[in-house]
């Protein structure tokens, strides 16, 4: 299968970057930076619940008794 895509790509593109093709690049990266800023923001509060609920079990005893945390 290797062998067969060497086969069938061209050595030689011709093709060209123009200019606009690294505005491009950079409005590309840009955007999917802000769409997981904007994600993890929108799900911040559950996120935040889910590491409450598991540090909650980490801190009881085997007979339901809480063990004292620190709070830093």
């Amino acid at each position: 299968m290797f062998f067969l895509f060497f086969l069938l790509v061209p050595i030689y593109a011709n093709a060209y970057l123009d200019l606009g093709s690294g505005s491009y690049f950079l409005q590309m990266f840009l955007a999917l930076l802000f769409t997981v800023l904007v994600s993890i923001r929108a799900f911040w509060y559950k996120i935040v619940s889910l590491f409450r609920k598991i540090r909650k079990k980490d801190g009881k005893k085997k007979d339901g008794e809480e063990k004292p945390h620190e709070d830093n």
